[in-house]
């Protein structure tokens, strides 16, 4: 039996329950679960996004200046396949970290200083340590926002008599 068209574990090929009938256009329980609808007309996935983007020119930003996939998003540090097999220590968790890699430090400050003009706070670019050909993320650059509070501080105030 192919599970990819006759039904999978979770509904049964021929059971029509109101909790196995497919809805076109309707989200999967799993990413690989494509049945046949009774004759030969398959239903295709609707892919849906995790989460909508909060801010579209924070995300241009972003795509004009990261590594992209081949499917036109982001990309995002994961451990080496050394880290994840085991041969090499971990340098931090199992999984992604969500840190978006950028190819040089160049774009990184650059879409730093792209943040910045749209109200983020100070940013800095880092290379990264799970890097082996060197890309770089973006943090907050603390250092900036002690040198601001600090000028602040040194503006005498006039005082009243």
């Amino acid at each position: 039996m192919d599970r990819h068209t006759s039904g999978d574990a979770t509904c049964p090929e021929g059971t029509n329950d109101s909790g196995c009938e497919v809805v076109i256009g309707a989200p999967r329980r799993a990413l690989d679960d494509v049945r046949d609808t009774g004759g030969s007309v398959v239903v295709p996935m609707i892919p849906t996004p995790r989460k909508p983007v909060r801010d579209p020119a924070r995300a241009a930003v972003v795509l004009r200046h990261a590594r992209l996939r081949s499917d036109g998003g982001p990309q995002f540090c994961q451990p080496s396949r050394a880290e994840t097999a085991g041969v090499a220590p971990r340098r931090q968790g199992t999984r992604t970290d969500g840190k978006v890699i950028y190819p040089d430090r160049e774009s990184a400050e650059q879409a730093g200083r792209e943040f910045e003009s749209l109200g983020s706070q100070p940013m800095r670019s880092y290379r990264c340590n799970r890097s082996n050909h060197g890309h770089y993320h973006l943090t907050r650059d603390t250092t900036a926002l002690a040198r601001r509070v600090d000028l602040t501080a040194r503006i005498p105030q006039q005082r009243s008599a």
